[in-house]
């Protein structure tokens, strides 16, 4: 009931009680992983207009990843969320983390190279770009134009 509450006061705008709806929904299932990304994801979005909320997405999603660590999606967006704050090493960490879990995972490898590419590290973003090619989409237009131009 909270966490539907929090959603539609999302949708009208009231950031900030449906942040409180949202607690008291983990809250009382604190042992549900998808309560727990549901929060971060609601948070994330709530970013935008509250920037301290990134913080809370990133705690949030750390707890998902307890509850589920063999999950590949969770360790991807927290890389994504730590690339958006130029938290470079933590956002190699986590994506690296998400492409052990899951070798065929696309868009944390283009994650990962984008990361690579802002550090400057030419050599690994070529690395992905190649193995996405060789062993995920030979054929990708974005991937070859990626590799041709770097």
């Amino acid at each position: 009931m909270y966490y539907e509450t929090g959603d539609i006061k999302t949708a009208i705008g009231y950031s900030d009680q449906s942040t409180t709806d949202i607690k008291k929904a983990v809250e009382l299932s604190l042992q549900n992983v998808i309560v727990a990304r549901n929060r971060a994801s609601l948070e994330t979005t709530l970013s935008l207009v509250n920037p301290k909320l990134l913080d809370q997405a990133i705690v949030s999603l750390n707890h998902a990843q307890t509850l589920a660590p063999t999950d590949p999606k969770i360790p991807y967006h927290l890389g994504n969320l730590y690339f958006s704050k130029k938290e470079f090493t933590k956002a190699i960490e986590a994506l690296t983390q998400s492409v052990v879990l899951k070798p065929d995972y696309k868009e944390a490898r283009l994650s990962l190279a984008s990361v690579y590419e802002s550090l400057g590290q030419k050599d690994k973003a070529r690395k992905e770009y190649q193995y996405i090619l060789d062993h995920i989409a030979p054929h990708d237009p974005f991937v070859i134009n990626k590799l041709n131009t770097l």
